[in-house]
């Protein structure tokens, strides 16, 4: 997922912003969160 979201998936971005922010098969992380959310609105999320 990380991948995808670096090659412009907004989809992707957003998804791994959801993971962080609930630490979802992830640790929880909400500056993590915060720079995914940022990054999929850029791709037009």
């Amino acid at each position: 997922m990380t991948k995808a979201s670096e090659g412009g998936i907004a989809r992707a971005s957003y998804q791994m912003d959801v993971n962080h922010l609930y630490g979802d098969d992830v640790q929880q992380d909400y500056n993590l969160a915060s720079a995914y959310f940022e990054r999929a609105i850029e791709q037009g999320h």
